[in-house]
């Protein structure tokens, strides 16, 4: 027995919510044909929305005490994590990084 695959594509140099549908590939012989389908949604990206835990534009930390200040990012379509970049600036517009006072952690949730 013999077989070949053989390969045929369809390429989209542009997507558009136009293209939204079902696309369906058939492919015949003289014995019969056999076909598979898809369906395409494009998404419209769209920037990640920001809001900071707990909320007001002063907060107020004790002196000695930890102080934890949440960054939450949200979006309406699903991103790989490693595509979102958080980044912190402190007083004097300078990049906060971790140390040994100072942790920064990243994590995920969906829902």
């Amino acid at each position: 027995n013999t077989s070949a695959v053989f390969c045929a594509n369809y390429s989209i140099d542009s997507v558009t919510t136009s293209d939204n549908g079902t696309y369906t590939c058939t492919v015949t012989n003289p014995i019969g044909s056999d076909s598979e389908t898809i369906t395409v949604l494009a998404i419209v990206p769209i920037p990640p929305t920001v809001t900071i835990s707990p909320s007001g534009s002063i907060q107020e930390a004790m002196v000695g005490n930890p102080q934890v200040i949440q960054c939450v990012a949200s979006t309406t379509v699903e991103v790989d994590i490693d595509l979102l970049t958080f980044s912190w600036t402190g007083p004097g517009g300078g990049s906060i990084t971790s140390d040994s006072r100072v942790t920064i952690s990243q994590t995920t949730s969906s829902g």
